[in-house]
């Protein structure tokens, strides 16, 4: 089984395409680091189509490095997948929340006592 000593091995099957789901689930699962680093770095030697998977598959609790990843590179996912990924997380997001509402496209206003008709 390939673990967390085979992150390499499973970061170059991400731009395959009959393993590339696989590799991103398992690369999760045994080196979060290196998967997150990844998605950090979102450039370099990954296509787009391996971050898009390793966004995709990404448990909840990588939801702040992801949500990162796709404001600073929204073209890795659709916006129907860019929606479907953060409404799938809104509810638990927590600290994250704001991040989730300008994937989103949100107009949120953090300050509660300000009305709608004040916010303008």
């Amino acid at each position: 089984m390939l673990g967390a000593d085979h992150a390499d091995t499973l970061s170059r099957l991400l731009a395959t395409e009959s393993l590339g789901a696989f590799a991103a689930d398992r690369l999760w699962k045994v080196a979060p680091a290196a998967a997150a680093r990844l998605l950090e770095a979102a450039s370099g030697d990954h296509a787009p189509a391996a971050l898009r998977l390793l966004i995709l598959s990404a448990p909840m609790e990588r939801t702040g490095s992801v949500a990162r990843a796709i404001l600073s590179r929204d073209e890795l996912l659709s916006e129907s997948e860019r929606i479907d990924w953060a409404r799938q997380r809104l509810c638990a997001a927590g600290a994250h929340a704001e991040m989730l509402a300008r994937i989103l496209d949100l107009d949120i206003d953090t300050r509660p006592w300000v009305t709608s008709s004040q916010r303008g």
